[in-house]
């Protein structure tokens, strides 16, 4: 049996604390989390954690490293202050059973933003109590709430990823969180399938969600910023209009009802850097308790974007806890738990000197749950490890990975998914990164499940007259199959979604070029195939390769690199 500590905010000012059949009463609240101290611990996880080799404060991290104790002790006090309410805590912390939880109760941001994950009492994190005590919240007023959806576990699950990134909103990199859940997702098996919603649009997501033909959806992994209204005391997620790239504010209230019917059992929400509106005013916070109110049974709110390491290391536990049958609250605990015994996130190079940047992160994200704490996952018998798919082509990257070139990345996929682009070249000077972000951009699309195939084409080195034959003979390899002229290339290219990436075509002759730019220009409008160039020209002076004026064929300048 559960043993339940609910402290519930009747106002930002005002709490009652509940336990069993007691309660305190209605005592005045005053948060010892200071502006300035929220701002701190932004600045910690967003800022320090990826500016870290260049002008870094290591001084003031350390101090707001150390003070996260302090915040935890005195958020305690700040409940716990007189002879009732330190009576009933004890009552709580004397229980011994499995399973003890501490739920704040309610529907002031101000509130739900405190990091009260930090709850500490007598130099320990209650977290870290044995047996562990888990901390949760939810919306304070339960009458006009819904019924949380009473789920089954199944063999299988099916996760919707949302990445969302309008025109308008600050930029931050599209890959951090996808590629941290897929890795992770590599090591269960085919226990759970990703697919991304694309392009993030309200539309997409409620016809997605109706259709019958696709797997119901179980995970909505929703990447991207929130807004917060404090006049109607509403948070918002910013999806893409339908037909733009502008910002779509979409209600809480209104996603809520339509992920409720959906009986989706877990929502996991992201926050984009600079995603807060106000320090004390934190939009996913919102957001996610209005959605377990809506009967959404758990949500998972990313309230910062933290370090990629950090990331990566939190939904690889996660979901390794997860598919072992557990419910979201005890791996969510258990990847925390993971992270706070785990601190070192990069090693780096400063100067002379050789450092380990240690982050103490482990406090995000927060957990909205109404109703039990419910696995997702039957317990495997044995996990199915995928058979190894022959994708592609592409050269490995060097081991520093891709760097700097995200917004054009973004804009590619952008490109090919939403604007009808079919063909989209990359030019600049040698030594700006065109085949590094065209690779980084067929990677990118492949793992994301845009493209089946990646054909990767380099025409560097390339001394012939046939571009078009050697274009065809790359294609056998990849598509496996015998392929003798590029009419039997077109037709292999009808039965599966294929990148086609032609690289350094200016090394080719202006005849055997035409010839090339016109098969692409064929390739490229069959079925869901696309194709990618790269060259130092950016005019083929091609009727079906305009550099202006088209959204078939984009063309894209590349400039040097931003300093940020």
């Amino acid at each position: 049996m559960h043993q339940e500590l609910n402290l519930e905010f009747t106002t930002e000012n005002q709490v009652i604390v509940h336990f069993n059949d007691q309660h305190s009463d209605k005592l005045g609240f005053q948060s010892p989390v200071t502006e300035e101290d929220q701002k701190d611990i932004r600045w910690y996880l967003e800022v320090y954690a990826y500016l870290y080799t260049t002008d870094v404060d290591d001084n003031r991290a350390a101090k707001i490293a150390a003070r996260l104790s302090i915040l935890g002790e005195n958020l305690l006090k700040s409940v716990f202050y007189n002879d009732k309410t330190v009576e009933l805590f004890q009552q709580f912390h004397r229980q011994k059973n499995v399973g003890r939880l501490l739920t704040i109760s309610a529907s002031h941001p101000a509130i739900l933003s405190l990091p009260w994950e930090l709850l500490r009492f007598k130099d320990n994190y209650l977290f870290h109590d044995a047996p562990r005590i888990s901390i949760r919240r939810r919306l304070a007023n339960l009458d006009n709430a819904k019924k949380p959806l009473a789920f089954t576990a199944k063999t299988h699950l099916h996760l919707l990823f949302v990445v969302s990134r309008p025109q308008g909103a600050s930029f931050i990199d599209p890959r951090t969180d996808p590629i941290a859940v897929l890795e992770a997702l590599d090591q269960t098996g085919r226990m759970i399938e990703v697919e991304f919603l694309r392009p993030a649009t309200l539309a997409n997501l409620k016809a997605r969600l109706k259709d019958n033909t696709k797997p119901p959806i179980d995970i909505l992994h929703f990447d991207g910023h929130g807004a917060f209204n404090s006049t109607e005391s509403m948070g918002y997620l910013l999806f893409t209009h339908q037909g733009s790239w502008t910002k779509h504010r979409v209600p809480a209230t209104g996603l809520g009802l339509i992920l409720g019917a959906a009986n989706i059992p877990l929502v996991i929400l992201s926050a984009c850097q600079s995603a807060a509106i106000g320090d004390s005013e934190e939009p996913m916070g919102t957001v996610a308790v209005q959605l377990t109110h809506a009967g959404v049974p758990s949500v998972i709110a990313m309230t910062h974007s933290v370090h990629v390491n950090a990331t990566r290391a939190l939904f690889s536990a996660f979901y390794q806890h997860l598919t072992q049958g557990k419910g979201v609250g005890e791996a969510l605990d258990n990847a925390r738990s993971y992270l706070y015994q785990n601190p070192d996130r990069i090693e780096l190079q400063r100067g002379q000197e050789h450092v380990t940047l240690k982050l103490y992160d482990w406090f995000l994200p927060a957990l909205y749950q109404a109703g039990e704490d419910s696995p997702l996952l039957t317990t495997p018998i044995e996990v199915e490890q995928p058979a190894e798919i022959h994708w592609g082509n592409l050269h490995a990257l060097q081991a520093a990975g891709f760097w700097g070139r995200t917004p054009e990345l973004w804009q590619i996929e952008c490109a090919f998914v939403q604007d009808g682009t079919r063909r989209f070249t990359i030019s600049g000077f040698g030594g700006q990164g065109k085949t590094y972000l065209a690779i980084e951009a067929g990677q990118w699309l492949y793992r994301t499940g845009l493209f089946a195939k990646v054909c990767f084409v380099d025409y560097a080195s390339f001394q012939g007259v046939d571009a078009v034959g050697w274009a065809v003979s790359t294609l056998a390899t990849v598509l496996d199959k015998s392929l003798v002229d590029a009419q039997a290339a077109t037709a292999a290219l009808a039965l599966q979604p294929t990148l086609l990436i032609l690289d350094n075509v200016e090394a080719i002759t202006a005849k055997s070029l035409s010839e090339l730019l016109t098969k692409a220009k064929e390739w490229s409008e069959i079925g869901q195939c696309r194709v990618l160039l790269t060259t130092r020209s950016p005019d083929f002076h091609h009727p079906d390769y305009p550099t202006e004026g088209s959204l078939i064929h984009q063309s894209l300048t590349l400039g040097g690199l931003a300093e940020d």
